[in-house]
């Protein structure tokens, strides 16, 4: 099974990049059919039988129904096989077709005049990363409402799961089906609003080898000020979006906003940890800031399974806005970790500001 999901994420990235221009551009298109999959996987999942045909549709609803150690289905790695072969040659053909250091598909080309919004740093740090910014807008909203429409269907259905109730007392929870909706809102928001935090941070490195703007009167702080706003907001609001979208299902506005919410300063600090790196290093900056992601997310796996103590899981960032009772997100704990991101972006534009530009 994993194997086969390897063997389909290749293929996939292999069509993606014969459609795109940018690697930025084919990571979008790659993730957003990863999310595609998931989503109708899920509706799958909680649309009882007659809904059951849609984890056809996904590779991630064929792993499924391979029944790994219990039962299994040999034949359904047949599809698998068939999907990456006819996505291998679709990547093979479309390299034919297109033009050598260029997608597919061509860029849009922009206005022949610029706008007024472009006479400022936000305004061009807004061009930068609105892209993305409303693409992950639009993402909270629309899974945050299918989860909040289709939860409900969940904890009644993992609420009897003798799995559930060994993970409710590992988290100490009372409740071991509420802890499922808990457990998903977590997840996904804060890895992925994180990973944006992260990749909007780390697009500084290639607008600094921009030299027309740091060139002129614009101080090197104020350039990277005006990235960093977006790295801080934009997370803010994908957070209060999802809050708000997964409110249409259960109607527990105030509970779904505290459940996202608190989770932001803990994205700060990986931001923080980013903007950091890249101001000392340069070049590692990429490297420490994924680094520090991947090794947040080992540790709660790490401590998840008990290989890791309750003691030293709180050296995490993510360990204080928990979803378990470990966690103690008071107003003290979120300003705490707030002064930690604030510290951090101060190391980064004091490193920025004593290094060599890349330009």
């Amino acid at each position: 099974m994993a194997a086969s999901g390897g063997w389909i994420a290749a293929a996939l990235a292999a069509v993606a990049v014969q459609v795109t221009q940018s690697a930025r551009m084919a990571a979008a298109v790659a993730f957003t059919v990863f999310f595609t999959a998931y989503l109708v996987r899920g509706v799958s999942d909680l649309g009882g039988p007659g809904l059951a045909w849609l984890g056809w549709l996904v590779p991630n609803g064929w792993f499924l129904r391979a029944r790994a150690f219990g039962g299994e289905q040999w034949w359904v790695f047949l599809p698998v096989v068939a999907f990456v072969a006819a996505l291998v040659g679709m990547a093979y053909a479309l390299s034919a077709r297109r033009d050598v250091g260029t997608g597919l598909l061509p860029p849009r080309l922009g206005s022949a005049h610029a706008s007024k919004d472009l006479h400022g740093l936000i305004g061009l740090a807004w061009r930068t990363h609105r892209g993305m910014a409303l693409a992950r807008i639009a993402g909270a909203a629309f899974i945050g409402a299918g989860i909040g429409l289709g939860g409900q269907s969940a904890v009644k259905m993992f609420g009897r799961s003798g799995a559930l109730d060994f993970w409710a007392a590992r988290t100490g929870a009372d409740d071991p089906a509420a802890i499922f909706f808990e457990l998903v809102v977590y997840e996904l928001a804060v890895y992925s609003v994180s990973l944006h935090a992260i990749m909007t941070v780390l697009r500084l490195r290639g607008e600094e080898a921009t030299e027309l703007l740091l060139s002129g009167p614009v101080s090197r702080t104020r350039w990277a000020v005006s990235h960093l706003l977006f790295a801080v907001a934009v997370p803010a609001l994908v957070l209060l979006v999802a809050g708000l979208a997964l409110s249409l299902g259960n109607g527990d506005l105030a509970g779904n906003l505290s459940r996202t919410m608190i989770i932001l300063p803990g994205i700060w600090v990986m931001a923080g940890i980013a903007l950091a790196a890249f101001g000392l290093f340069l070049r590692a900056g990429a490297v420490v800031g994924w680094t520090a992601l991947a090794l947040a997310v080992a540790w709660e796996v790490g401590w998840e399974v008990g290989l890791v103590s309750d003691a030293l899981f709180m050296i995490s960032p993510f360990a204080h806005v928990h979803y378990s009772t470990l966690a103690d997100p008071g107003v003290g704990t979120l300003a705490g970790l707030t002064v930690v991101a604030a510290g951090l972006v101060a190391v980064g534009l004091y490193g920025l500001r004593r290094r060599d530009l890349a330009l």
